[in-house]
């Protein structure tokens, strides 16, 4: 269950941070380096039952993050209002994380000899200056990159996605908290593959999701006596079970426990997911790794409030798509069902700005 991993992080911050200024002026208590990992199998996403998250707009950033763009008005219209507090007089928050996701800026000065080869690879000519060198740019969609690497090389080991655009961080409003998403693909042993399908199997007939998956649950039960481990790569095959495992891990420079926390981890596991399935994987695990862990010093009440509260047992939250999502802009956050979520009240926390 993600309360225990999340609430780890939480108690060793309050009983140990340092007291530590911060550039809101709020004051915090904050560790350095912290670590905590999440179960993905069988669709899970963390999100915790102490308190409510608000999925919802977990689901709206994500798809405003997608999309690529740096206007608050998509999620304003969608009821979201989490960077109006940032954004200027028109929406704008300057180019942060989709835009450095999906449209990130390489302008260069080359020589004109150049120019052909790189006209090759999507740059395109936007100037000439007065010492004869040529200024040409293009924009890097490195989430496509990341598919695409998924899909063709998947063992590659430089699967990353992120938004620390040293160039730009003066350009954004807020430069960016959850900065560096890597994704590693590993081929699943045979157990391991048949485990975490059978999973996703049992949830889509739980919820009445026609797939390959329930098929395969079916089939586990009626010849396999329920021993999904018994499945052979052959007979899995045969349902299209995804032969990789797709792990996660992103690092965040800053860390708001009670705020900020809740909500990165279960968009990035929903993340992890959508680009699992894809990519004809299966999402196995997400790692979340914090540079400055802290809480604010007006966050204390809330913290003993939500702490008091016994995890719910029974939380158990996952994600569905649906089966005609292939490609990255197939993503539409009404379309995307969280199943199984029981929480705790909402806690309000003021938010430092």
């Amino acid at each position: 269950m993600a309360d225990y991993a999340y609430n780890e992080i939480a108690k060793a911050t309050f009983n140990c941070g340092f007291k530590s200024d911060d550039r809101t002026n709020t004051g915090t208590v904050s560790l350095p380096f912290q670590m905590s990992k999440y179960d993905l199998s069988g669709l899970r996403v963390p999100l915790l039952s102490m308190k409510k998250v608000n999925e919802r707009a977990v689901r709206v950033e994500l798809e405003w993050y997608l999309r690529g763009e740096s206007n608050i008005k998509f999620l304003q219209d969608n009821g979201v209002h989490i960077w109006d507090a940032w954004a200027d007089e028109n929406l704008e928050l300057g180019p942060v994380y989709g835009c450095q996701w999906r449209k990130w800026e390489d302008t260069r000065a080359v020589a004109a000899e150049e120019v052909p080869e790189l006209e090759k690879i999507g740059y395109q000519v936007v100037g000439v200056l007065g010492d004869e060198r040529v200024v040409v740019q293009r924009f890097v969609d490195q989430l496509q990159d990341m598919v695409n690497t998924l899909r063709n090389t998947p063992d590659a080991r430089r699967i990353i996605l992120t938004a620390w655009n040293v160039g730009k961080l003066r350009d954004m409003k807020l430069p960016p908290c959850h900065m560096t998403f890597q994704v590693c693909s590993k081929v699943l042993p045979e157990e391991d593959r048949s485990i975490h399908g059978y999973n996703i199997g049992l949830t889509h007939l739980k919820y009445g999701y026609e797939s390959n998956y329930a098929e395969f649950v079916e089939y586990v039960n009626s010849h396999l006596q329920g021993r999904y481990e018994f499945a052979t790569h052959e007979a899995m095959d045969e349902f299209k079970i995804p032969r990789r495992g797709l792990f996660s891990g992103l690092y965040q420079r800053s860390v708001d426990v009670m705020v900020g926390m809740p909500f990165n981890i279960s968009g990035y596991a929903i993340l992890t997911h959508f680009i699992a399935q894809i990519t004809d994987h299966m999402a196995v695990e997400f790692t979340h790794f914090g540079g400055d862990v802290h809480i604010y010093s007006d966050h204390f009440e809330g913290y003993e409030t939500q702490m008091a509260r016994e995890p719910i047992g029974d939380n158990d939250p996952v994600v569905l798509f649906p089966d005609h999502y292939w490609e990255i802009d197939d993503f539409a956050f009404e379309e995307v069902v969280i199943e199984g979520y029981k929480h705790h009240p909402f806690i309000k926390f003021p938010v430092a700005v």
